[in-house]
């Protein structure tokens, strides 16, 4: 075994002594040749010992480059996703103000276009935030509205945000009118998931007919549509029937409302509570 490394050693100092012999006499065969043979040895070097690794250097920018350029373009195109969501929900945001201007004409100043920017966690609607308030004259029992008909009235007013009563809250009571018959009755929710209106049991009421606020009560103005009659059965009491009431504006789907800035005549304590 010692043999044997002996001999490992001497090859292994060998090689080395070798590579630097022969490197030795490279160069010094190089430092005295002509012109003519240092380009040809130039060239040998550069063809077989740095050609290999020009071309690992070559790919290794080359992949650089293109992780650099493939990473740009995700960045663009990320980009350019969002710019095209932003506008596409620009244009129908423009839709749906162009369509609530074109029905706020009738009040000129007297309706404030608001934005929803909170609604009611889990799946009972009882209420929105719009972004007005106080400071956009905003007060407390101003009816709230879409161009397809009542969503609510105004129960807290801050300084920037109000809180918006949907129709769908069981505190919240709306007198109501129905088209056809003139029969007004009072319209509630009892669970917070479906409208229900109370009318006299002789009303000649059927499936379909709709129904506007009947201006009754002081907060809401009359004829502001409300929703259409889905289903009727009979009342708690024999001179009382009830109908099931499908609202034209569906909460969930509120963006954009109306604040009506009205000036309340009167109110009836059981509806303004």
């Amino acid at each position: 075994m010692a043999v044997l490394r002996f001999f490992t050693s001497l090859f292994s100092f060998g090689r080395g002594l070798f590579a630097f012999l022969f490197f030795l006499g490279l160069s010094y065969a190089i430092l005295h040749s002509s012109v003519k043979q240092k380009m040809v040895i130039a060239d040998v070097a550069v063809s077989t010992v740095l050609y290999p690794a020009q071309i690992v250097v070559n790919k290794a920018t080359t992949w650089h480059h293109l992780e650099t350029e493939n990473k740009q373009l995700k960045e663009a195109n990320a980009r350019l996703r969002i710019e095209n969501d932003l506008l596409h929900q620009g244009f129908f945001k423009a839709l749906r103000v162009q369509k609530l201007d074109s029905f706020g004409l009738d009040y000129k100043d007297s309706a404030l276009l608001a934005e929803v920017v909170a609604k009611n966690p889990g799946r009972l609607q009882t209420s929105v935030l719009v972004n007005l308030g106080s400071h956009d004259s905003v007060e407390r029992n101003m009816p709230v509205f879409t161009p397809d008909g009542l969503v609510g009235k105004i129960s807290k007013v801050y300084d920037n945000h109000a809180l918006v009563q949907l129709m769908m809250d069981p505190q919240n009571k709306v007198s109501v009118l129905e088209n056809r018959t003139r029969i007004s009755g009072i319209l509630e929710s009892p669970d917070s998931r479906k409208l229900f209106v109370e009318l006299p049991a002789h009303a000649d009421v059927k499936v379909g007919d709709t129904l506007v606020t009947s201006g009754l009560g002081g907060i809401y103005p009359k004829g502001i549509r409300v929703g259409m009659i889905s289903r009727i059965f009979p009342g708690d009491i024999d001179v009382m029937k009830k109908a099931e009431v499908i609202p034209f504006q569906n909460p969930s789907e509120i963006e954009e409302v109306f604040v009506l800035k009205k000036k309340i005549d009167w109110i009836v304590r059981e509806y303004a509570e």
